[in-house]
């Protein structure tokens, strides 16, 4: 089980509440435990926050930061923390980005375009790369690569297939 801190600008913000809930609630459905420092009781300093924050991101084993994080002095500081703990940093917008499309093309039995791009070299890769590999030692011989030589060469690779 994954412990997630959320961090985000809260000062200034009068939709935190919501916004870390939002993010919350999305985690939790793909089955990580939160850590929301939203749901903290109202009422302390600053300093008394930060340091039950603190606590909190101590026990965590990543820490994700939603947009706005750049304005907000305390999730500055708990970015830094945690990359000094060695916690995994993740940005909420990217994170929820990369999920979505992973879920679509697993839920739609889709190979994405570099995958696609992978298979279709391993299956003709070889005598492309047999083509080019000749044309490039009849180079180094100080040969001269003509259209001749490629139809030979070509010629080859379709006897070899066959």
């Amino acid at each position: 089980m994954k412990y997630i801190y959320l961090a985000g600008k809260m000062t200034g913000n009068p939709n935190f509440k919501h916004d870390f809930t939002a993010a919350a609630d999305v985690l939790t459905k793909e089955g990580y435990v939160v850590l929301n420092p939203a749901t903290h009781p109202s009422g302390l300093s600053y300093e008394a926050y930060m340091r039950i924050d603190m606590a909190m991101l101590k026990e965590c084993d990543a820490i994700c930061l939603l947009p706005g994080w750049l304005d907000s002095r305390g999730a500055s500081f708990e970015k830094h923390l945690a990359e000094i703990l060695g916690l995994k940093v993740f940005y909420f917008n990217e994170w929820l980005r990369d999920t979505i499309v992973a879920n679509w093309l697993k839920n739609n039995n889709c190979v994405p375009r570099d995958t696609m791009r992978d298979l279709q070299n391993k299956k003709e890769g070889a005598n492309k790369n047999d083509f080019w590999r000749k044309n490039k030692e009849i180079k180094n011989r100080g040969g001269v690569v003509t259209n001749s030589t490629r139809r030979q060469n070509r010629r080859r690779n379709k006897q070899k297939r066959k």
